[in-house]
């Protein structure tokens, strides 16, 4: 345990280093807040400065991430004061951007932390003697630095985003569900959704995990349908017992609840461009995205010389055919996707997607392969309805959506890639160097290749 813990030290420290040389990197290139920094940075100096009546309207989501950094930092700023005897405890220093961009690498550390837990919890076993080599606690350190840099959220730690942090209290929430603390989690699911609205639906996720736990009794030798069916009989007969369990999580739902009827709707500030519209091509984006991240990973279980059953083979006829019609009839493009060329999405639809009509139906096959492959790999560590609980909040987060925004398939990508089986070493070393291709080609592009947009404003890519 001390020798885990040691590694677990070492590791962090490793990632505290990296990131705070490439904070100090990305600060000297881009000192001024860039992009929707613009719009988080004076609300948090706002705060800072105890002015909580005024709101940027441009600004849609709940002000957790603006509470959260300003409390933290003003109380450094007074513990540092004390401990010098003197100090700079005024909002300007403290709540600057590079300081405000550092609590986002401080979430990054708990996130690597959290990340450990859970795959502690979804996957070693109560005695970890002799178990495969790849999930060893020690090896679980690697397996947690190497999921805790995946690149869209890697990036986001050096900028004054949402994201890190709406991040690290959703799995935070997860953690503390498997390790049976509900109250602690639902009060960590409440901060998560005043980060970001859409992180009640994970908040029904985790409130789902918890009762899979405690009331169904597995199902291995049953087909998919008859497990989720057993859970539903088993649940509803255990509908008392469960809401005692549930409620701290029912309250927090309860209350966006009514959050949501006296705003008359999800999101605060400027609303129109955050109109639903049902884009279900977005759920098979993601999995292709996830797919070339955790491919080491999936590559394991395919066995070339394996009979397909009749259930594998007419799921992924059925696949196919939504898949198609999917893109068919419920294409988006939001208008911001081709407004704004400092996204990475902007160049795949203008280059691909948009000057090749064809492109959108011809990448059906390899949704229909990366759905097949995920569903297949997920299904090994999870029960039925714990999966079909994650295919439900990952639909609702993305299918409303009807920009094509990387930073949406965070928190689905990750949550299935905590349940992904591992079965060699060598495939969570094959990820992070991935991972760490990825890191460098954005990092360089953002540091390295500025351009200039008409206005003579500089301009840098990004994801």
């Amino acid at each position: 345990c001390e020798l885990n813990m040691a590694v677990g030290v070492l590791l962090s420290a490793a990632m505290l280093a990296a990131c705070a040389t490439l904070a100090s990197i990305v600060n000297s290139a881009q000192q001024e807040p860039y992009m929707d920094e613009i719009f988080h940075v004076p609300q948090t100096n706002l705060y800072c400065r105890g002015n909580f009546s005024y709101w940027d309207p441009m600004i849609t989501t709940l002000p957790g991430t603006y509470v959260v950094a300003a409390g933290a930092l003003k109380m450094a700023a007074a513990v540092t004061a004390q401990a010098v005897g003197h100090g700079h405890t005024d909002a300007d220093l403290w709540c600057s951007t590079t300081f405000l961009r550092a609590t986002n690498i401080a979430y990054s550390c708990g996130t690597m932390f959290v990340v450990w837990g859970l795959l502690r919890k979804l996957h070693l076993p109560r005695d970890s003697v002799g178990v495969a080599a790849p999930l060893s606690p020690t090896w679980l350190w690697l397996q947690a630095l190497v999921i805790s840099t995946f690149p869209v959220l890697f990036f986001f730690n050096f900028l004054y985003y949402t994201d890190p942090g709406a991040t690290f209290w959703v799995l935070l929430a997860y953690w503390l569900a498997v390790d049976d603390r509900p109250v602690q989690s639902a009060v960590a699911s409440a901060i998560a959704v005043l980060f970001r609205q859409t992180n009640v639906v994970w908040t029904v996720f985790v409130a789902g995990a918890l009762a899979v736990r405690h009331v169904h009794k597995g199902s291995a030798d049953k087909s998919f349908l008859a497990s989720v069916w057993q859970f539903a009989t088993e649940a509803a007969t255990n509908m008392p017992s469960l809401i005692r369990l549930l409620w701290p999580h029912l309250a927090v739902v309860g209350g966006f609840a009514a959050f949501v009827h006296v705003n008359d709707g999800i999101v605060v500030g400027d609303r129109s461009a955050h109109a639903s519209v049902l884009h279900v091509p977005q759920v098979l984006y993601l999995l292709v995205f996830s797919s070339a991240f955790a491919l080491p990973h999936l590559l394991t279980i395919i066995k070339p010389r394996a009979r397909l059953s009749k259930g594998v083979v007419v799921w992924t006829a059925l696949f196919a055919v939504g898949a198609a019609a999917a893109v068919h009839w419920l294409t988006y493009e939001h208008p911001y996707l081709l407004a704004d060329n400092r996204h990475i999405p902007f160049y795949i639809w203008k280059n691909v997607f948009r000057r090749f009509q064809l492109v959108k139906y011809a990448a059906v096959p390899g949704y229909v392969v990366a759905g097949t492959l995920w569903m297949q790999a997920l299904r090994k560590r999870m029960d039925a309805p714990l999966l079909l609980g994650l295919v439900a909040a990952t639909s609702l987060c993305l299918v409303p959506a009807r920009l094509l925004e990387c930073r949406y398939f965070l928190l689905p990508y990750l949550m299935a890639r905590l349940h992904l089986p591992v079965s060699s070493r060598v495939a969570v070393v094959l990820e992070g160097l991935i991972s760490l291709a990825v890191n460098a080609g954005i990092l360089w592009l953002f540091l390295r290749r500025p351009f200039v947009w008409p206005d003579g404003s500089t301009q840098r890519f990004m994801w």
